[in-house]
């Protein structure tokens, strides 16, 4: 799935370990993600809490949460939208038990004060459409690393 998401759209998924510990819904669950080649990993522990009401538009649950376009940037650059559609997210509120990451350790500060946690069992995502919102930028481009004459493709990766 990750090549199709990296060759269809540009998404930046790349392979990595992942494991998940679920139980019934007062039990301790846990994700832990390392990706392959890389130090970058992600553990987090949580229990589920209470039910939280609909969230309303206009409001912090549905600006972080409810999403109905995606975009990225597709091989040569250009800058693509992916739009889908999905039934509102029920959530719950989640206690943390641990967190540790280093995905964006490098990238933003780390966030003070306790986490905004919640969860959800999920919804099922339909992707309706999608656009080239940014035709192919050259410069972005010209950046790219090149390959070594003689080496094909499969070599490169």
């Amino acid at each position: 799935m990750c090549a199709v998401a990296r060759a269809t759209v540009g998404l930046p998924y790349y392979p990595a370990r992942m494991s998940r510990e679920t139980g019934p819904r007062e039990a301790l669950r846990s994700y832990a993600l390392h990706r392959a080649g890389s130090s970058a990993l992600l553990r987090a522990g949580w229990r589920w809490g209470l039910e939280r009401p609909p969230h309303a538009v206009g409001t912090l649950e549905h600006f972080l949460i409810e999403r109905y376009s995606l975009f990225s940037r597709a091989h040569g650059g250009a800058l693509l939208r992916v739009d889908v559609r999905h039934p509102k997210w029920a959530l719950v509120n989640a206690e943390v038990d641990r967190f540790e990451e280093t995905l964006f350790a490098a990238a933003v500060p780390s966030p003070s004060g306790p986490p905004l946690a919640q969860a959800s069992a999920g919804v099922d995502v339909e992707f309706i459409r999608w656009a080239v919102v940014e035709p192919e930028v050259r410069w972005l481009r010209a950046l790219r690393p090149r390959r070594a004459p003689g080496r094909s493709a499969a070599h490169s990766r």
